[in-house]
């Protein structure tokens, strides 16, 4: 095989491997949703009436992770990511703000050593996609990944 037949084979490869990804984390979502929703009426449907109410979040400094709701909220908003790849990448970043985790560490952490750099990229992109629909410009702005071989969760002065 010739090297360019192997160049646009390897494309070929990372763009299929992106639109996999995509949709793993898009049913994922889809699962994670319907769960979360049916928790929540069956909450409402409680003999005491009890229904838990997140606390204020509005000035918290950091990202507040929900590990029972798979939801972020900073700065006042929240977005529901689901029991994702995008969501465990994102809590793990957010373990440490201002903390450099290097891409080896990520994919053990997230993807139990079984991802890849571009399984990283593509999950960094639709993540800072989700976090902007959400109205969460600057907690998607935060995620910076300019240092090679790392990413950090830059919030404010660190």
């Amino acid at each position: 095989m010739d090297a360019d037949k192997a160049r646009r084979l390897n494309e070929l490869a990372s763009q299929l491997a992106e639109t996999l990804m995509t949709a793993a984390i898009r049913a994922q979502e889809i699962q994670a949703a319907v769960r979360t929703e049916i928790g929540e009426a069956d909450l409402g449907h409680r003999p005491d009436g009890f229904v838990p109410r997140p606390p204020n979040l509005v000035d918290h400094p950091h990202p507040v992770i929900d590990h029972s709701r798979f939801t972020v909220t900073f700065g006042g908003r929240t977005c529901r990511l689901g029991n994702t790849i995008p969501f465990r990448f994102l809590a793990r970043l957010a373990e440490s703000p201002g903390r450099y985790v290097s891409h080896e560490q990520l994919v053990d952490d997230v993807w139990d050593g079984q991802g890849s750099d571009d399984a990283l990229r593509s999950v960094v992109k639709h993540l800072r996609r989700r976090l902007r629909e959400a109205g969460l410009d600057d907690l998607a702005g935060a995620i910076n990944g300019l240092t090679p071989g790392h990413f950090v969760l830059r919030l404010g002065s660190e």
